[in-house]
């Protein structure tokens, strides 16, 4: 990135953080395995449908803000950063099912045979929908504003 940048140039980026457990799912990868349970799989084997399925999950993919400040810090100064909590919030079950099935498509779906996709959108939907129902919101997690420049 910095050998594309001119010399004083700056760059915004923005990451996210999403907490992970033993497995490496967090995130959208809590509602898949929520999803998955509910259209008839064992939790403790959602996993390893993952490896299987040579999904790596969003948690897993996510550098953490150590990582990350590392790797930018090797070619560029980080001038400054900010953070606040990102909050997804629906009003429905559909709402959610549409916002999941335009953002990562067939990333997830992919884990089980096509005949049952409809089902499995539908199932994330009403597990975002529930959480949205029990917590007032369907997901929050760190997001990081990085204001970056070269080091000239």
């Amino acid at each position: 990135m910095a050998q594309t940048m001119a010399s004083g140039g700056k760059f915004l980026l923005t990451t996210y953080h999403p907490a992970r457990d033993e497995h490496g799912l967090g995130g959208e990868d809590d509602l898949v395995r929520d999803a998955l349970v509910a259209l008839g799989w064992d939790r403790a084997l959602v996993p390893k449908l993952f490896a299987d399925g040579d999904v790596l999950p969003i948690a897993t993919r996510t550098r953490d803000v150590e990582g990350l400040t590392r790797l930018l810090q090797r070619d560029l100064r980080i001038v400054s950063t900010a953070e606040r909590d990102a909050v997804v919030q629906v009003s429905s079950a559909a709402e959610y099912e549409h916002f999941h099935a335009a953002t990562f498509g067939d990333y997830y779906s992919r884990l089980i045979e096509p005949a049952l996709r409809p089902s499995f959108f539908r199932a994330v939907g009403e597990a975002a929908w529930s959480r949205q129902q029990q917590r007032g919101h369907v997901s929050h997690m760190p997001v990081r504003l990085w204001n970056v420049t070269t080091r000239g």
